[in-house]
């Protein structure tokens, strides 16, 4: 699967859903559907930061910041 492109699907839903819950940081989980819809679990308001979250963190948010133009 390409990773990057289901994140950019993935991250205006996840984005509106740490909105709708009214948090300033989180997490959220969630998937593509074998359609492409794409579906969320759940938003956390705390994440677990264990060495590897963070590491994966770390990443996505490097990876996120070097994408924007």
């Amino acid at each position: 699967p390409d990773r990057r492109k289901n994140r950019r699907e993935l991250l205006p839903p996840a984005i509106a859903a740490i909105r709708a819950v009214k948090y300033d940081f989180g997490a959220v989980d969630a998937a593509l559907t074998i359609d492409g819809a794409p579906l969320i679990f759940e938003a956390n308001s705390a994440p677990g930061l264990t060495d590897r979250a963070a590491e994966l963190y770390a990443t996505a948010i490097v990876e996120h910041l070097e994408e924007k133009p």
